[in-house]
């Protein structure tokens, strides 16, 4: 999918991961092992593609990266975060880190 900065990625395949975090925590974290990480990599570039971000749900919040997201981020990968109320999925919107990692911008998320 080559450079991910200003350019439109297509999603093509979605992989769920098993949070790692304590579990007392996983209501407001998210980790993978990087164990998970290198097999998706291996995965991905065995088959032509790339890994182009994460997913994840802020339960009872807006759909809006986290301070704990924005000092996790990875330059160059986008985030798709869905806002879950009462239990539903109520709102999804897309990000990625700005350059100096300050924040992160808003993308435009079709979904197909």
């Amino acid at each position: 999918m080559g450079d991910l900065k200003a350019q439109q990625v297509t999603v093509r395949e979605v992989y769920p991961i098993q949070n790692v975090f304590e579990s007392e925590e996983q209501y407001h974290r998210y980790a993978m092992t990087p164990t998970d990480w290198i097999k998706l990599e291996d995965e991905a570039d065995s088959r032509g593609l790339s890994l182009v971000g994460y997913y994840h749900s802020h339960p009872d919040h807006p759909a809006v990266p986290s301070d704990f997201d924005r000092v996790h981020a990875l330059p160059n990968f986008r985030y798709l975060i869905t806002s879950v109320q009462k239990g539903k999925a109520a709102e999804a919107r897309a990000w990625q880190l700005s350059e100096d990692r300050s924040r992160f911008d808003e993308l435009t998320l079709q979904v197909d």
